[in-house]
């Protein structure tokens, strides 16, 4: 996985790209499509080592030295699985998401009890919570990232695979590096090659309709309890912060808005966000259907 995710950030930089300057979830798809070619790889050999291992134990002298336990393809696809699902809960940043997506973030409105004018009722506006002090903007936290660049450089440099000697092309987060930002929207890009993958790999321990790898139940429950929890959450905040002003029906969109979504009348910012949130559903849908 690590010389993997080298590899993507080297092509990227050779195509003129920086990672730490944009956010490319695009990066984490040819990630994930190098890592199921080599997995695909390291299983075919593994399939090649057990049928050559079951010929010996077959054998004769074999059979004298006792019960041989030998592992199976199972066992092999199990292993890329666990491998997967790290990389998985890593770059969808699993940990943030869950803390954001309680129950106790959810949809204040969903109630039918409440009325539309109450619905627009001024609300008291709240502090925002900023934190003091990050420790990767610390000095120590600026130096130590430059000087691991500078010995990426000189990795490069010796080696002669890229001239010029790059700048580190990965973004750097826990001690762990990259290619993308990790974030709970990149399940969108990634959703429907995962989930060819996962039928391969049910395909190839000959599981049935009625019976889920070990993959697949942890992409559903996280697309269930997790993703859709988080979306709810954004939804709230958006909608929230369109509403909780001194007065929302008096609020209209800007200029550049009206000309973005081709309209003459006057718009309410609130409605412009809604139809905006609409929009970002029906995506969704279309994504991860």
């Amino acid at each position: 996985v690590k010389r993997s995710t080298t590899q993507v950030a080297d092509n990227s930089y050779q195509r003129g790209e920086s990672l730490s300057l944009e956010n490319q979830p695009r990066l984490l798809l040819e990630l994930l499509e190098l890592l199921f070619d080599k997995f695909n790889a390291v299983a075919g050999a593994h399939s090649v080592v057990l049928a050559h291992l079951q010929q010996t134990v077959a054998s004769p002298t074999a059979q004298q030295d006792g019960d041989i336990k030998m592992y199976d393809m199972a066992d092999v696809w199990v292993k890329i699985q666990t491998v997967l699902q790290i990389l998985l809960t890593e770059y969808l940043d699993m940990k943030n998401t869950r803390t954001s997506s309680e129950p106790s973030a959810q949809l204040s409105y969903a109630s039918t009890g409440w009325e539309f004018a109450a619905f627009f009722a001024k609300k008291k506006p709240q502090r925002p919570k900023n934190s003091l002090f990050k420790f990767e903007l610390s000095s120590h936290a600026i130096s130590m990232n430059a000087y691991l660049r500078e010995q990426r450089r000189e990795l490069y440099s010796k080696s002669g695979a890229l001239q010029g000697g790059p700048d580190d092309n990965l973004i750097e987060g826990g001690g762990t590096k990259f290619v993308c930002k990790p974030g709970a929207r990149n399940i969108t890009i990634i959703f429907h090659p995962l989930l060819r993958f996962i039928q391969e790999i049910e395909h190839a321990m000959g599981l049935g309709p009625a019976k889920q790898c070990p993959l697949r139940e942890f992409l559903t429950i996280y697309i269930k309890n997790i993703f859709l929890n988080q979306v709810l959450t954004e939804i709230n905040k958006e909608i929230e912060g369109a509403t909780k002003v001194s007065d929302p029906l008096k609020i209209l969109a800007n200029a550049d808005t009206m000309k973005t979504l081709a309209v003459q009348r006057p718009l309410l910012q609130s409605a412009v966000i809604v139809e905006k949130t609409v929009q970002d559903l029906m995506n969704l849908i279309h994504d991860l259907s």
